[in-house]
């Protein structure tokens, strides 16, 4: 592995896809803050967004997982308040989530949703304010070819805060066993 993409989960039911952007404007804000302008994207993915910083952001040394979830929780945290507020204000079932581990499974830019109609689309973060949910319809999506800009090191200070405040990846353990297939 020689890179993580940072990315936080935004997940809610596909109708409430303008609520959903509204949660995936507060999250780019947020990056905005820590200095995170030009290395941010949105991939939207069907039923919610991935809101993502390209991992070529961080400089070498600082390109492993450690960083990219204590970035990502970071900016969970720091968003958490603003979209339990969404949340209630709204009645929904949106949820902002911080889903990296080492064998996340990831959604990648052009795919099909596995149970939806849509195309995973990236989305420039300066076009939100102008996004359509049929800028994700199969036949007449509306891809943004700029999802692989970034500029070198523009993360590495909010990277290192995270580590400083947060520490590295911390894995998480079941609540409750696996249940067993066979039963």
């Amino acid at each position: 592995m020689t890179a993580v993409t940072p990315f936080l989960d935004i997940d809610n039911e596909p109708e409430a896809w303008k609520l959903t952007l509204e949660a995936t404007r507060i999250i780019v804000d947020a990056l905005d803050s820590l200095g995170i302008r030009r290395s941010c994207y949105v991939l939207w993915s069907g039923r919610g967004a991935h809101v993502r910083v390209n991992e070529l952001s961080m400089s070498p040394g600082l390109r492993g997982l450690d960083s990219a979830w204590a970035l990502a929780e970071l900016v969970r945290l720091r968003v958490e308040e603003s979209i339990s507020d969404l949340r209630v204000r709204a009645g929904s079932s949106l949820r902002v989530e911080n889903q990296l581990k080492p064998r996340s499974l990831f959604t990648v830019p052009l795919s099909l949703h596995r149970r939806l109609d849509r195309v995973a689309i990236c989305v420039n973060p300066d076009e939100l304010d102008s996004f359509d949910i049929s800028w994700t319809e199969p036949n007449g999506f509306r891809h943004w070819g700029g999802w692989r800009r970034y500029e070198e090191g523009e993360s590495d200070r909010a990277v290192l805060g995270a580590l400083s405040k947060l520490g590295g990846y911390r894995l998480r353990r079941r609540r409750e066993p696996p249940r067993n297939p066979t039963s």
